[in-house]
């Protein structure tokens, strides 16, 4: 497999769908730049940031020295390092645990793609699933930092399996037999589990005691699935037709009052990321990133894509920032905004590095 960012995230968007990628798939600017870029810039191709539950680092993939790994900064943009940089395979897609001690991640060190753990310094990396391709439909901590749900497979069929960091104990959600399911994301009391039935186009909310699970038929096509921090409210990507536009939905965790957030939008709208306090979605499409409220009524163009295509919008803990992604086609920068899109930042520029 080769190296560099843009070849890994070709290759993961041809057989994988974690959030970070699935609008690579779906994405008709995303999923067209991806699949015709060569990996051939010089400088630093820095892309999907996520903040440390402090708000004081930001960690992010990266390809500065050559390889796909992990890295991590400060909010400024100062004392950036790899966190991976004793691995030759790829490592990405990073997301900090809870109380930001460990960050969980994808690597290839296994030959095949698995949810990986390491302390947040780099140290003690550690193979959460093994033997099992885990982690590339999706992946997430539950809130209190105890488990990792990840969407997993030892065949063709990904089955959603809940994972005792501390033990390494695994237990399967899914029963293999109904299709594959991805995108894992807890409820706010980590009691329950909403998951995408890829195969069979509905979303099940699993419990967690074993009592059962609640299917709910949405639509023709569903790509993501996303707890709110506060509510029984879940936001969906996807169409309710197959051959309609790909849209931000949300949805009582009951059932009731499926809501289309972006219905005004003729783009492909993907990315939904919710504000901390639960009362704000970012997402992206075409024409850049976009804020909207829970009702869809306020939705405003927070940067536009003039100057390069802009992405993966992650807000900060205390809902006051948003970081995001720009990819100019052949390099990539990590940016900070204000959330009403003011004083935009490039953290990338702050150290930013070309190899010779």
């Amino acid at each position: 497999m080769a190296n560099g960012l843009i070849s890994c995230l070709i290759w993961i968007a041809l057989v994988a769908l974690s959030p970070m990628q699935i609008a690579f798939l779906n994405d008709p600017v995303w999923g067209k730049l991806f699949n015709e870029v060569e990996a051939k810039s010089a400088c630093q191709l820095d892309a999907a940031p996520v903040w440390s539950p402090d708000g004081e680092r930001i960690a992010f993939t990266s390809e500065r020295d050559g390889n796909t790994d992990v890295w991590v900064m400060d909010a400024d943009g100062q004392n950036i390092h790899n966190l991976t940089s004793d691995s030759e395979y790829l490592d990405f897609n990073p997301r900090w645990s809870p109380n930001g001690h460990s960050i969980a991640f994808l690597s290839t060190r296994s030959r095949t793609t698995n949810v990986w753990i390491m302390n947040s310094d780099g140290t003690e990396p550690k193979n959460l699933t093994e033997e099992i391709v885990g982690g590339n439909l999706g992946f997430a901590w539950s809130h209190d930092g105890k488990y990792i749900a990840a969407a997993s497979s030892n065949n063709d069929i990904y089955t959603i399996l809940v994972i005792d960091v501390e033990s390494g104990e695994k237990m399967s959600l899914t029963d293999d037999t109904d299709g594959s399911y991805g995108h894992p994301s807890w409820s706010p009391d980590d009691k329950q589990i909403v998951t995408t039935a890829l195969s069979n186009a509905y979303i099940a909310i699993i419990n967690l005691d074993g009592s059962g699970s609640t299917r709910l038929k949405v639509g023709e096509f569903n790509s993501q699935t996303v707890w709110s921090p506060t509510d029984p409210l879940i936001l969906l990507t996807g169409a309710l037709e197959a051959d309609g536009n790909t849209d931000i939905w949300h949805i009582d965790a009951d059932g009731s009052h499926l809501t289309n957030l972006t219905a005004s939008s003729s783009y492909s709208d993907s990315f939904p990321g919710w504000s901390p306090d639960g009362e704000s979605i970012a997402f992206r499409n075409e024409e850049g990133i976009w804020i909207t409220s829970i009702d869809g009524e306020n939705t405003v163009k927070l940067i536009g894509n003039s100057d390069g295509i802009a992405g993966s919008p992650a807000w900060s803990p205390d809902g006051s920032r948003i970081a995001f992604d720009i990819f100019y086609g052949d390099s990539g920068d990590i940016w900070i905004m204000d959330a009403d899109g003011e004083n935009p930042i490039n953290l990338s520029a702050v150290e930013s590095y070309c190899r010779n």
